[in-house]
């Protein structure tokens, strides 16, 4: 849509409604990026997006859970890498972003 303000944002994990020129619109899991509009564009960076239309509640799920086993056992050890548990950490976030974009659709 035409009129957006000039902007640049931080984006945290969650759901974004995409609506393509056609009328098509999608439901789609982020990452934590970036958001440009600019006039009648908006563009998102981000380091992963997943259209949930071809996921699952099962496979969903299963990475959910997946990721929380793997982030907890991090937790539990003594000597971990702080950039690996963030990186962990975020892993798990971002599932519950696409069960939040797949509830969304």
């Amino acid at each position: 849509r035409a009129g957006h303000i000039p902007l640049i944002t931080m984006l945290n994990e969650g759901a974004i409604i995409v609506e393509a020129q056609s009328g098509k619109i999608d439901s789609i899991a982020i990452d934590r990026g970036y958001a440009r509009c600019m006039g009648d564009a908006v563009s998102v960076l981000t380091e992963a997006a997943i259209n949930v239309a071809k996921l699952s509640e099962a496979d969903i799920e299963n990475a959910k859970q997946m990721a929380l086993k793997a982030a907890e056992k991090a937790r539990s050890q003594t000597s971990i890498d702080p950039d690996e548990l963030d990186r962990l950490e975020a892993l798990v976030r971002f599932t519950f972003a696409q069960e939040l974009a797949k509830k969304r659709r």
